[in-house]
């Protein structure tokens, strides 16, 4: 059976430190990286985000939430969830 990382992460509720590019740290929940890996190759609808990454709607919305408080994602026109790239 394959099992995404980010499944395996969220199951485990782990966090992972990531770099930026300016080699600042970010801690980076399991739900936090689901929702990246489903924007690794531009914006996307944020249902269908929501739906690939395989969160409950609740959790989701509070993940968003953060994420768009650190600036991590942004939303587009169009409802469209982009990665930032800072």
């Amino acid at each position: 059976i394959a099992v995404e990382p980010s499944t395996l992460l969220r199951a485990l509720s782990v966090e992972v430190a990531l770099r930026r590019a300016d080699g600042a740290g970010l801690l980076a929940s399991a739900d936090e990286l689901a929702v990246l890996a489903q924007l690794a190759n531009g914006p996307r609808p944020i249902d269908l985000v929501q739906r690939e990454a395989g969160i409950e709607p609740r959790r989701f919305l509070t993940t968003l939430l953060q994420m768009l408080e650190q600036r991590r994602v942004q939303r587009l026109p169009g409802d469209l969830l982009a990665a930032t790239s800072a």
